[in-house]
């Protein structure tokens, strides 16, 4: 495997800089100290990776940054103190990542350096305005490494297009943008949802957040959301009628019940889909846009809609055998259903623009 890696590194640039094959081809990239940090995140997959190689920041970067993405990701010593701050000054920076204290990029480990994925709707209208507040906050937010990229939704025609203001707004906060499609019908518009999850990325996991989630507090995933697949349960259950769906897919009903967070009744498994957390495989997304239109085209099922993405997502889990994580609230709090807790949750569901304005620590987001 080390040599597969070594194989990959190359030399970019008029500096011949170490660099991982995918600098050219990617939106945004990665900025390290030396050859042995980009040699370290090649081994983890990570191929948008490129080093200063000294003190003084190459022209080369200086270039790369002014069209793409940047992360800085650098030791966590003075000398990566040091060097992060000749970057901020020279280029245009748009996320910042430390080792933790002590540590090299070099050493750390796959868990270690994780990427992540936070993507979400950016439509017009409404969701168009939601979307740059909940890029805000995660900007603000985020304690890992991550990419923010909105979802636009096509076609045109169908879902409208975002403005000259919001395209701005995006670059400055360093969200990427990609096109996604309805699978399932240009009629349910949760469908945009579901082909969230199928976008091209090179993190190790993908998170989906409705548009109208904030994250109002200091959040590492890495700490939470461990499993495949990483959800709460449903607030309320607005399905109930699973015999028929689990006999679609030829499985059994499954025996764990859930607790609905509202309500508090024992339901099957049910997850609220307002946010979440998911590896990074093609197949996920596959499967779910699969069982959704099955159930959908399904005349046996009642009731479906607009529950349909949830409805399929324990099908998907049961089918893939995929292990899960049940979340609790601070993951998707309710702010308009509950008062907000004294122990502020990561990730806060509004709803509605008036939630906000009630709610001072919302309002400082």
């Amino acid at each position: 495997k080390e040599s597969v890696r070594m194989g990959e590194i190359i030399e970019y640039g008029s500096e011949r800089l170490p660099a991982g094959p995918a600098v050219d081809s990617s939106d945004d990239i990665i900025v390290v100290e030396g050859r042995a940090d980009v040699l370290n995140l090649l081994r983890c997959g990570i191929k948008n990776v490129i080093a200063v190689e000294g003190t003084s920041v190459p022209k080369t970067i200086i270039e790369l940054s002014k069209k793409k993405i940047v992360t800085v990701f650098t030791d966590g010593d003075r000398g990566g103190e040091l060097i992060l701050k000749e970057l901020l000054q020279v280029c245009d920076v748009d996320f910042v990542a430390r080792a933790p204290p002590g540590k090299e990029v070099e050493e750390l480990s796959k868990k270690e350096i994780m990427k992540y994925s936070f993507v979400f709707i950016c439509q017009q209208g409404e969701l168009e305005i939601k979307s740059m507040l909940l890029a805000a906050s995660l900007k603000e937010n985020l304690k890992c490494d991550y990419e923010l990229v909105a979802a636009i939704p096509q076609p045109e025609s169908r879902w409208g297009k975002i403005s000259a203001t919001s395209e701005k707004l995006l670059k400055q906060l360093g969200v990427k943008k990609v096109f996604i499609e309805n699978q399932i019908d240009l009629n349910y518009p949760i469908g945009n949802k579901i082909s969230c999850l199928g976008i091209e990325t090179d993190a190790d996991k993908i998170i989906f957040l409705d548009s109208d989630i904030l994250c109002v507090n200091e959040f590492n995933p890495e700490n939470f959301l461990i499993n495949s697949f990483n959800a709460k349960p449903a607030d309320l259950p607005t399905f109930k009628n699973w015999k028929p769906v689990y006999n679609l897919f030829n499985l059994d009903l499954p025996t764990e019940r859930f607790i609905s967070t509202t309500s508090k009744e024992k339901m099957y498994p049910y997850f609220n889909a307002g946010m979440i957390a998911v590896d990074n495989k093609k197949e996920f997304s596959e499967q779910w846009i699969e069982c959704c239109k099955k159930i959908d085209e399904s005349k046996n099922i009642l009731n479906k809609r607009p529950w349909l993405d949830q409805i399929g997502l324990p099908i998907v889990l049961k089918k893939l055998n995929w292990d899960y994580g049940v979340l609790d609230e601070r993951f998707n709090f309710l702010a308009h259903q509950k008062k907000m807790p004294e122990e502020i949750p990561f990730l806060c569901h509004y709803h509605f623009p008036h939630i906000i304005s009630e709610e001072k620590r919302l309002l400082y987001i």
